[in-house]
């Protein structure tokens, strides 16, 4: 009886629980919609929630970098709002601090590495040492 039931589990159970990996998104639907609206923390949330890990990948993966630094360097008062969300969902931290890579604009790179050092406010430390050193690797691999 016992081997019917593990394949009964096996065949009709599991697969119901089974996490989809294709990456549902078209490289049209990525660069006129969802690339777009990558321009605040919310936004970049949603897109991490709906698309990675499947899709985080190649040149989807690049616009992910691309969004992460620029909104890191050129809108550091935002941080607030970063700390929100992975107070919420700490795997969304993980997932900004991958996208801190040697693939972003090297001057954006010294910029927020200079932001992280000294103008890290000491509520969101947590969150500013990861950045800090996920920085200092990618200026060190360009």
């Amino acid at each position: 009886m016992r081997p019917l039931v593990t394949l009964l589990f096996v065949f009709f159970i599991a697969p119901a629980f089974a996490v989809d990996s294709t990456c549902t998104l078209t490289d049209q639907h990525w660069l006129s919609k969802e690339l777009p609206r990558l321009k605040i923390w919310e936004a970049i949330h949603e897109s991490f929630r709906k698309y990675a890990p499947q899709c985080d990948d190649g040149f989807i993966a690049e616009g992910y970098t691309d969004a992460v630094v620029v909104l890191l360097t050129h809108h550091w008062s935002s941080l607030s709002e970063l700390a929100a969300i992975v107070k919420r969902d700490p795997k969304f931290l993980e997932f900004v601090v991958r996208h801190i890579n040697a693939s972003a604009d090297p001057d954006d790179l010294k910029q927020l590495l200079s932001h992280a050092t000294n103008q890290c406010p000491p509520e969101n430390k947590a969150i500013c040492v990861p950045i800090h050193s996920a920085t200092n690797v990618a200026i060190k691999e360009l």
